[in-house]
């Protein structure tokens, strides 16, 4: 009798501890939300959507520097040539031409600054230029390498294209295309012709003026 009741008394401590054991467990499960239990997808994974890469702002375009004593004359259209009966055949007629932007001296080259290049560079003397780079007139004004009294500030005359070619390579600058002289000289009007204009000198973005 006394074996029956331990066995019992065993076996309701066992049971006991198995009811324990399974609440516990049942409390752990009701911790996860039903609504994640029935929308989880055993066969897919969590990942985090990456966030979107910033491009880098663009910078800014550096501002023109414009060379001391220059303009710029921008880049763009303008109307090249004359319709006027007296124009040359090669300027006729009148028709459109883009190019990009350059400078050009504000003032044309005065006595003073082409008597520095000739004093510079002794070939281009009005007593020692080559015949062939001129045609009898160059510098007619000045006596030997003296500009007329008081004519400092004056624009230089009589310079013949080679000399005003080696006076821009001098200043490491060039000589203008015709379209580059003429917008610059046309100054943004729309004219037959233009008056009073003289011929220039530029580097490839930049130009000085010299009368002929």
């Amino acid at each position: 009798m006394k074996i029956l009741l331990r066995f019992l008394s065993l076996a309701l401590i066992y049971f006991s501890v198995l009811y324990i054991l399974s609440c516990g467990g049942r409390e752990e499960a009701e911790e996860v939300s039903p609504t994640e239990l029935v929308g989880a997808d055993p066969s897919t994974e969590i990942t985090s959507t990456p966030e979107p890469v910033r491009e880098p702002a663009a910078e800014p375009e550096p501002a023109h520097i414009i060379p001391d004593g220059m303009v710029l004359i921008p880049e763009g259209e303008f109307e090249m040539g004359s319709n006027n009966g007296n124009a040359d055949p090669d300027e006729q007629p009148v028709h459109t031409v883009h190019l990009a932007a350059f400078y050009i001296d504000e003032n044309e080259v005065t006595n003073g600054e082409f008597k520095d290049f000739v004093l510079a560079n002794p070939e281009w003397q009005k007593e020692q230029i080559n015949e062939k780079f001129h045609d009898g007139n160059y510098l007619q004004d000045w006596n030997g390498n003296n500009f007329p009294l008081g004519e400092r500030e004056h624009p230089v005359r009589y310079v013949s294209w080679y000399a005003a070619m080696a006076y821009a390579v001098w200043l490491d600058k060039r000589l203008p295309t015709e379209a580059e002289w003429e917008k610059a000289a046309r100054g943004g009007l729309k004219k037959n012709s233009i008056r009073g204009a003289t011929a220039s000198i530029s580097t490839e973005q930049t130009m000085v003026s010299i009368s002929a």
